[in-house]
């Protein structure tokens, strides 16, 4: 298992435990298989009519076929859902299809290309996905880096404009034998971005 994602639920950071979370950027499905193997594990395996979902959004159909492969292999198809199309419009099906609905988003996993991560946040919290105590985790955020979405969580969000409120915090994580070099870049990604919604909008 990927030290990155193997990190949240041995450092405490997905308490209570999690049932639906939503990856953008499947690949292949490494991570995705990853979630749906933790999310099950925490549930003590009651993930049948549980409501235990693991949402893998993929912009390509081709990657997308070989990870529920893989998902089927590994018997988590019915825990992960693979999705296909750009991201925006994947959160906005998931909201719509009631898959996800407004305030029932435990955790966000951002690992797809860095420019996005941003506006496709912003438009999570547009759609009122998130609930207090919401996890996101943004991997990569040293290299290739994402600063705008850094500077944005760092200064709490739009949580003095009346919206959701966060604290954010940077996680180092250790990749011992499975790093990964970045083409024309130089050392390793290694630190993951943990933001928590401290806040909601409109909260009594």
């Amino acid at each position: 298992m990927s030290p990155k994602v193997d990190l949240p639920p041995k450092a405490g950071f997905l308490e209570p435990k999690p049932k639906i979370l939503v990856e953008l950027g499947c690949y292949m499905g490494v991570s995705a298989l990853a979630w749906g193997a933790i999310l099950k594990e925490l549930n003590e395996g009651k993930t049948d009519g549980g409501g235990v979902k693991v949402y893998s959004c993929e912009l390509k159909e081709g990657f997308a076929k070989i990870a529920r492969d893989f998902l089927d292999l590994a018997g988590l198809s019915s825990i992960v859902e693979v999705v296909v199309g750009e991201s925006t419009k994947s959160l906005h099906f998931l909201h719509s299809s009631g898959k996800v609905p407004k305030g029932a988003l435990d955790v966000l996993f951002l690992d797809h290309w860095k420019e996005f991560y941003l506006p496709d946040f912003r438009e999570v919290e547009d759609l009122g996905l998130l609930r207090e105590g919401s996890v996101i985790l943004a991997d990569n955020c040293d290299i290739p880096g994402a600063p705008d979405y850094l500077e944005y969580v760092r200064k709490g969000g739009r949580g003095g404009e009346g919206g959701f409120r966060l604290e954010t915090g940077t996680v180092k994580v250790e990749m011992e034998g499975d790093k990964v070099a970045i083409p024309g870049m130089e050392g390793y990604p290694t630190d993951v971005e943990v933001t928590r919604v401290v806040g909601v909008p409109n909260a009594k």
